[in-house]
């Protein structure tokens, strides 16, 4: 036996006696990485606790809107078909959920405007956006997993809320791994679209049982209370849908006042901080430094101009 081949077979033993060889080696320096990336990244979503939602374009046209659930173990997925027929915010138009991504593409709003108009569509306070890569997150699948957090293409998720979310997804065990699919469930019906052809329209009824995927533990358990202030010179409908998607995410809507028209956007006014980060993210308001009057919990003013991108 030469010397080479001795220092082969001695390093091959003590790799065996040791229990340590190259692929051993791989997953703990991966792991070291991946501990050292979440440390050294802050997220601006994922904090452990609040549900993180997000909407995703796939190639094949569909929007995925993936409920993140930290404290319930779980990972829900609603597919929205491509040829489900919404009215896109900021006044676009109507068009098909396919569609939607490039229409913000071609704005120059990108991926916001389809996190937009999920919101004004089906109330889902999505708070986070991107594009297929990003859906890997979802699978659980260790490749498409690493892909979503070091190549995810276009999206508002910071590195650390991909880790954090990466490291999340690898832990949740399959039966809490949800899909549901719109076309199924009557959620939407079958009509022929504004532009001639058949596709789906939204079935409000039906849609209300999924909104109690949404809801924040922690805002719901502290019986929270909002107040309205429609400043928008008459878009009540607007109004009203922006109070449905606070009741979503649990809080208590107990007085919507109309006052003078305000050619503003969307301010509110909290002392929760958990409520600071969903309803800045959500509706893209500006918080007030000063608190709130009365009995009330959070104080959200809307202006003509909100109503206008909304």
């Amino acid at each position: 036996m030469t010397p080479t081949e001795r220092r082969k077979r001695l390093s091959r033993f003590k790799a065996k006696k040791t229990g340590f060889g190259w692929f051993s080696y791989t997953v703990l320096f991966l792991a070291v990485l991946i501990l050292g990336l979440t440390l050294a990244f802050k997220s601006l979503f994922w904090d452990g606790k609040a549900k993180v939602v997000s909407a995703t374009a796939t190639k094949e046209g569909e929007i995925v809107v993936s409920v993140f659930d930290p404290l319930g173990e779980s990972i829900t997925n609603i597919v929205v078909p491509g040829a489900t027929q919404l009215t896109v915010s900021r006044q676009l138009g109507i068009f098909r959920a396919k569609s939607i991504w490039q229409l913000g593409e071609n704005e120059g709003i990108g991926g916001k405007l389809l996190a937009e108009t999920i919101v004004k569509n089906f109330n889902f306070p999505v708070n986070s956006w991107g594009e297929e890569n990003l859906r890997a997150l979802t699978d659980g699948e260790f490749p498409g997993i690493l892909k979503s957090v070091l190549v995810p293409g276009k999206t508002n998720l910071k590195v650390g809320d991909r880790i954090k979310m990466a490291i999340f997804s690898l832990g949740v065990a399959s039966p809490k791994r949800v899909y549901v699919d719109l076309k199924e469930g009557n959620y939407l019906r079958k009509a022929r679209l504004v532009d001639g052809d058949e596709g789906y329209v939204i079935s409000g009824a039906s849609l209300e049982k999924l909104l109690p995927l949404f809801s924040e533990n922690g805002i719901s358990q502290k019986n929270l209370r909002a107040a309205i202030l429609d400043s928008t010179g008459g878009a009540g409908a607007i109004v009203n849908e922006v109070g449905t998607t606070l009741e979503v995410m649990g809080l208590k809507v107990a007085a919507v006042s109309r006052k003078a028209s305000l050619d503003t956007d969307c301010t509110f006014r909290t002392k929760d901080e958990e409520l600071v980060k969903k309803v800045s993210s959500v509706f893209s308001c500006i918080r007030e430094k000063r608190g709130t009057e009365g009995n009330f919990d959070l104080e959200i003013t809307v202006g003509a101009a909100f109503a206008k991108r909304y």
